[in-house]
């Protein structure tokens, strides 16, 4: 059997008990919460930087400076030069001009005469005592011609080449009008006909070159041959396709060249290069003398009607 008093008793227990509980429950609260705001602390970031301004404040970030690479010029090495092999320089080959008064190396009688005219070269060989004429033209150094024989006929073809020096050899393609001349026959000329001095001044050598004073077409050349002889040639284009040749046998006398028994021959050409002559005389005579101003004077016996000529020294 309980007093009253133990219900006092029994009721400030269970008190007891409902406080302990809500104190216990308490502690585990504050606990826990104790232990959150731990957490909270921890994973929030600083922003009492942020929050003295008001204001956000970039970061200035400077572009780095990049020096220029410093680049070494390259060293370069002098190329070997190999010093070039000098040839000797092969002697200058001078071109062929026939031109000139020449003898025969085995023959003194025998000459030959070359003369540059306008269109070409007049040609005169003396073999035999015989005179032969004709003209040509020069191709490859070599200088080919048809010989006219105005005193026996026929004709012969002879090349004109370079033989060393001011040497030619003439060379006979196609034999005509001299006996002692053969097809294949080459004989060799050396300048050297010297002329004769008639007077010991030289007032009167009529020896080389003259030219005809107008127009300088017609081309004379004289020769001296032996003792008081000259040989004469005359070539005298008349056109295109004419050529007009003389032969004048000359003799010297009292300072006068004067000539007789002297050809003339017409050389007229073909289209196709070929060509005719016609002999036009054989009996001509004249004279050549030279006047004061040391022109020379052509007279003509033969055309009485004709005036004299007058020729240039030319050489």
């Amino acid at each position: 059997m309980k007093l009253p008093g133990d219900r006092t008793i029994y009721l400030w227990e269970n008190d007891m008990k409902r406080i302990i509980a809500m104190l216990t429950v308490l502690a585990l609260c504050l606990s826990v919460f104790a232990a959150c705001g731990k957490t909270e602390q921890t994973s929030e970031p600083d922003t009492k930087a942020e929050q003295t301004t008001g204001e956000t404040k970039t970061e200035e970030t400077k572009p780095e400076e990049t020096k220029p690479e410093e680049t070494k010029p390259e060293e370069t090495k002098p190329e070997e030069t190999k010093p070039e092999e000098t040839k000797p320089a092969e002697p200058e080959k001078k071109a062929f001009k026939p031109e000139g008064l020449y003898i025969n190396e085995d023959d003194e009688l025998s000459t030959l005469s070359v003369t540059k005219y306008e269109d070409g070269y007049a040609v005169e060989v003396v073999m035999d005592g015989m005179p032969m004429m004709g003209v040509g033209q020069l191709e490859d150094e070599t200088l080919e011609v048809e010989l006219t024989n105005w005193t026996k006929g026929g004709n012969t073809v002879v090349d004109l080449t370079p033989a060393g020096g001011r040497f030619v050899t003439m060379t006979v393609m196609a034999a005509g009008g001299l006996k002692s001349v053969s097809e294949g026959d080459a004989f060799t000329f050396i300048p050297g006909i010297q002329p004769m001095k008639s007077d010991p001044h030289g007032e009167d050598d009529y020896t080389g070159v003259w030219a005809e004073e107008i127009a300088h077409r017609g081309a004379m050349n004289i020769q001296y041959f032996d003792g008081d002889r000259y040989t004469v040639t005359v070539t005298w284009p008349q056109s295109a396709a004419q050529v007009a040749m003389w032969y004048l046998p000359a003799v010297w006398h009292d300072h006068v060249l004067t000539y007789e028994n002297a050809s003339q021959v017409l050389r007229t050409y073909n289209e196709d290069g070929t060509y005719s002559e016609e002999c036009l005389f054989t009996d001509g005579a004249g004279r050549l003398m030279i006047d004061d101003d040391g022109n020379l004077i052509w007279t003509d016996l033969l055309d009485k009607d004709a005036d004299p000529y007058t020729f240039v020294r030319a050489d």
